[in-house]
């Protein structure tokens, strides 16, 4: 939802191959300076297995590790040695792999992207929730334009919309897209 309000959108580095957090098996590999002094705080009252767990949980090391490129070596990022470990399934989560598939995430973001562009009331216009007090709340806003720009309705969730009407008071015709 955020790439269609106002604002600049930030794609994180690997977030637009679904890039996972790397998941290293010991505390000392993490290189992060808050993350040894929190495993040194709570090695105290806590056992080793559950400190592991909480660093592979929430320490940034977890998403710093090279972009993945490819399925080669160091996952293309480089053909020297990284600053930090690249994650195991750099052979099947990289750009070379989702670069002439229509369906990958990452051509999904150049849509989107794409579709952003295009449309300035995903840039200029006003959010409104359509459903707040909903589970689905977080699945469909609307947008309203400036002017004569119109709106826009924006479904993200798991199952396609059965129906959808225009209010009555709205005049023109209405546009379905589907990234």
């Amino acid at each position: 939802m955020y790439m269609l309000q106002r604002g600049t959108p930030f794609i994180y580095q690997g977030q637009e191959i679904g890039m996972l957090n790397l998941r290293l098996p010991d505390v000392n590999m993490y290189e992060d300076v808050m993350t040894h002094n929190a495993v040194r705080i709570a090695s105290k009252i806590m056992p080793k297995k559950k400190v592991l767990e909480m660093v592979q949980r929430s320490c940034r090391d977890s998403a710093r590790s090279p972009m993945q490129w490819s399925d080669g070596e160091n996952a293309g990022f480089s053909t020297g040695k990284p600053w930090f470990y690249v994650n195991d399934n750099y052979t099947e989560i990289n750009v070379a792999s989702q670069e002439d598939d229509p369906d990958s995430l990452l051509n999904f973001y150049r849509k989107l992207l794409k579709f952003r562009k295009e449309n300035p009331i995903a840039i200029y216009g006003d959010y409104q929730n359509c459903c707040p007090t909903t589970r689905i709340s977080m699945s469909i806003c609307a947008l309203r334009g400036q002017k004569d720009a119109g709106h826009m309705l924006v479904h993200a969730g798991r199952r396609a919309l059965r129906r959808a009407r225009k209010p009555e008071d709205q005049q023109g015709s209405a546009r379905a897209e589907q990234l």
